[in-house]
């Protein structure tokens, strides 16, 4: 029977072609789609997921802080580790900055390079908390010697292709001695581990010796992320409250001031990855849950439209199918036979179109991945379960999709049926074009979302900052320039023609990961407000074009003060100078020479500036101005003229000269010179935002054209049922005209229907997604218009060809057989 029903299906799909094809290719649009940001979804949501016992994996993040709180100082993890028994191991991760890998040969010359961006440095519990499935070397030794190097397999691709790197030399004394799988479906993506133990050799600090973390506190701060594993029956609330006393304890004993670092919190592993925190180096992934849940709506939405396609073209057929139902009721065929028949039908156009959808779904994943900036590959479909789930999908959007018109298309007696012609029927005829009022309805909130993302995100690259960032360029001389070295810097490069002024910071502005801190004034922390602060040569204001609104002449005995490259401990001679909005928060009229501590004063303040994304507010910012160099490795120069690239070789070969000097000092010469546009980085702040437009924008187009399908279908089938009547219109003396008004205003009329619920949905939708910026772009009324034109202008389109058709055909050929 079944067979004979799949046959029966086929045969039928085949003889109403067109109908078939625009069922076909809507389900295919929408299972496309959908199957992707499914795998997109599954992939995020079961990030970390695959580690062994990752229920008893915890974060340690500090709650006081908005951001960067996932960031933990060295001692802190160190000290739980020794005092708290619940711990059963940890991991501390610090990430390093950008490193070129070498491969020196035998005579010393660099035969292959490669560029990293993600590297880390791990302790000895990393490999129990996060394990890695090494394919060469030895998991418990390759990171003993603190000047060793595992790579991940793609970066020992890059260098060695499938040659074993195992021993080989390179550059900073490095050797490789392991090679894992890269990492996949974690919230850690790395190209190669370190060893932690070569930054506490480098600093000559002894982690197992408490004098030397407080050592680590109070003088070389190095921060991690730091993740534990406990015991299965500990409890995190009183091991979160055993942190904080432990941590009070040694602040008290080490007199070491805990105004804001007070209180500690787990994160489980399988929420690290949904964190609403910005991750704090960019080997971390993060999705924010909204964001997820949005995708997802929007493929799930272009779904539903293929499967409405689906109903609406199947019931509008069910008039023309009465006497073959009939006939079969006639002949025996119970009602639940004729559902199943029906049913059957439905599941074999959707598995016809998963398998068009999965032939595209293959030629797409690598632009899908590039628009998400995903890692979506086909690992999964060695997962059982994964295919049991495709299969029950096809399924249950077979049945869903075929419910409705089973149950219709099986209904009444026999008799009546057969007698029945093909009026009206009013009640079905209203489902369908609620039906297609729906997808429409969709569309134009979707064409409003897009419009307004444009705008959104145009107006965030497009403001201005509160400095000319088009004219600025920036580099990180760590790693290039030696901090010995670095008092030549700014004279060397206002040497160069074309460069009007340059200065040292620790921090660029678009570029600043945050702080643990909290502004402390006059001993009082002012609660609620993170502070951002970071230190910068005198020359800071001049090059970023930044006024100063109070003690301007505070700055001038700087140019008298020779620069320092040696590290000490006091910052005597610093000048600490604060943001507008700062010190509108403390109140000050005037905050020269107000006490900030025993030792030191405000020196002045300046204009708000931008210095994160348009996201958030502008928050309070302390600049601490001072000549001493080692707290400044980013060299920041403002250009004149027009001749940009003619000016960055110029200084670029200034600073090579300065590297070569320096050839002896292995960290040297391991970063690539490379310059970078200020505005550039400003504009990567907005790449989720970016890409969700271009994802919304794609959907969005796909949307009208399921749409458009749906409307072209069902316009074709009203032509068609109505081909006596407008036989007999036009033998009654009406114009083509007329006829081609009377068959395109009743859907048009639907169409405006939709418009009028999609604008003030779409509105809606659009202010709720703004609420998350600080500073919202204007969606001024032609938005709105702009969109309902193109609806208009769309369904006029669609259904003007087949109207046009019908309206010119002769009579006589609609009324030949009457």
């Amino acid at each position: 029977m079944f067979r004979n029903y799949l046959k029966l299906a086929l045969r039928n799909l085949i003889r109403n072609r067109v109908q078939s094809i625009i069922q076909i290719l809507s389900l295919t649009i929408g299972l496309t789609v959908f199957s992707l940001i499914s795998l997109y979804v599954y992939d995020e949501i079961t990030i970390d997921r695959n580690n062994p016992g990752f229920e008893t994996v915890y974060r340690i993040e500090q709650p006081e802080s908005t951001r960067s709180k996932d960031v933990l100082r060295l001692s802190m993890g160190l000290l739980f580790k020794e005092k708290l028994p619940e711990i059963q191991s940890m991991a501390m991760i610090s990430p390093g900055s950008t490193l070129l890998l070498t491969y020196l040969e035998e005579s010393g010359r660099a035969s292959k390079q490669v560029t990293l961006q993600n590297f880390i440095h791990v302790d000895s519990g990393f490999q129990d908390i996060f394990p890695q499935e090494y394919l060469l070397g030895d998991q418990h030794t390759s990171l003993k010697d603190p000047y060793s190097i595992v790579l991940t397999e793609s970066t020992s691709k890059k260098l060695f292709g499938y040659e074993n790197p195992v021993g080989k030399i390179l550059n900073n004394n490095l050797t490789i001695t392991g090679v894992i799988k890269d990492p996949l479906n974690t919230h850690l993506k790395f190209e190669a581990i370190q060893s932690l133990e070569r930054i506490l050799q480098n600093k000559n600090i002894n982690k197992d010796d408490l004098y030397s973390i407080y050592k680590i506190y109070k003088f070389d701060v190095i921060k991690c992320v730091t993740y534990i594993r406990i015991h299965q029956n500990s409890d995190t609330k009183e091991l979160e409250q055993k942190m904080s006393d432990a941590w009070m304890e040694f602040s008290e004993l080490n007199n070491i001031s805990s105004n804001t670092e007070k209180e500690f919190f787990l994160n489980p592993l399988k929420k690290v990855h949904f964190s609403d925190i910005e991750p704090w180096s960019s080997y971390m992934t993060r999705v924010d849950k909204g964001v997820l849940a949005g995708i997802f709506g929007l493929g799930l939405n272009l779904l539903l439209l293929g499967i409405i396609n689906y109903v609406n073209l199947t019931t509008a057929r069910a008039s023309r199918r009465r006497k073959e139902v009939a006939i079969k009721r006639i002949v025996g065929s119970t009602r639940s036979k004729l559902i199943f028949y029906f049913l059957t039908e439905s599941v074999l156009t959707v598995f016809i179109s998963f398998l068009f959808a999965a032939t595209f779904m293959q030629l797409l994943f690598p632009w899908f991945n590039n628009l998400l900036q995903a890692d979506i590959n086909l690992y999964f479909l060695a997962m059982p379960r994964i295919w049991v789930l495709i299969l029950l999908s096809v399924l249950a959007i077979g049945l869903i999709s075929g419910i409705y018109p089973s149950i219709r298309m099986s209904k009444g007696p026999a008799l009546i049926a057969l007698s029945e012609n093909d009026g009206k029927n009013n009640k079905e005829l209203l489902i369908r074009r609620v039906l297609m009022m729906m997808q429409f309805t969709v569309a134009v909130i979707l064409m409003i979302v897009i419009l307004s993302m444009h705008l959104q995100v145009r107006y965030m690259k497009n403001n201005r900052l509160g400095f000319l960032e088009d004219k600025i360029v920036w580099i990180n001389t760590e790693g290039i320039i030696p901090t010995e070295s670095r008092s030549q810097i700014i004279p060397r490069m206002l040497n160069v023609p074309g460069i009007e002024s340059a200065c040292l910071t620790e921090k660029v502005p678009g570029a600043i990961k945050h702080n643990n801190s909290k502004l402390n004034w006059s001993g009082h922390t002012l609660n609620g407000y993170d502070i951002e602060w970071f230190w910068a040569t005198h020359e800071f204001f001049n090059v970023y074009g930044v006024k100063l609104t109070h003690g301007q002449e505070t700055l001038d005995f700087l140019d008298h003060i020779p620069a320092k490259t040696e590290r000490t401990d006091t910052i005597d001679r610093a000048i600490f100078m604060i943001n507008e909005t700062c010190r509108k928060i403390l109140e000050l009229d005037d905050p020269v020479g107000t006490p900030i501590t025993e030792s030191h004063n405000f020196s002045g303040a300046f204009e708000d500036f931008h210095f994160q994304s348009l996201r958030y507010q502008v928050e309070p910012l302390v600049i601490v101005i001072n000549n001493n160099l080692k707290n400044t490795r980013h060299l920041s120069l403002k250009i004149r003229g027009d001749n940009l690239q003619k000016t960055l070789r110029q200084a670029g070969k200034e600073l090579e000269k300065m590297r070569l000097k320096n050839t002896i000092n292995q960290g040297a010469t391991s970063i690539p010179l490379k310059f970078e546009y200020l505005d550039d980085t400003f504009n990567r702040l907005y790449e989720q935002e970016e890409r969700i437009h271009s994802a919304s924008l794609y959907i969005s187009v796909l949307s009208l054209i399921i749409a458009c399908l749906g409307l072209f279908g069902l316009s074709t089938f009203m032509a068609q049922r109505r081909t006596k009547e407008i036989g007999i219109r036009k033998t009654m003396g009406s114009s083509t005209k007329q006829v081609f008004m009377l068959l395109a205003t009743d859907f048009i009329k639907w169409v405006s229907i939709s418009i009028l619920i999609g604008l003030p949905v779409g509105h809606l939708v659009m202010n709720k997604w703004q609420e998350q910026f600080a500073y919202k772009a204007d969606i001024g009324i032609w938005v709105y218009l702009v969109t309902t034109l193109i609806a208009f202008g769309i369904a006029f389109l669609t259904v003007t060809w087949q109207s046009i058709k019908t309206a010119i055909t002769n009579p006589v050929d609609s009324l030949r057989y009457e």
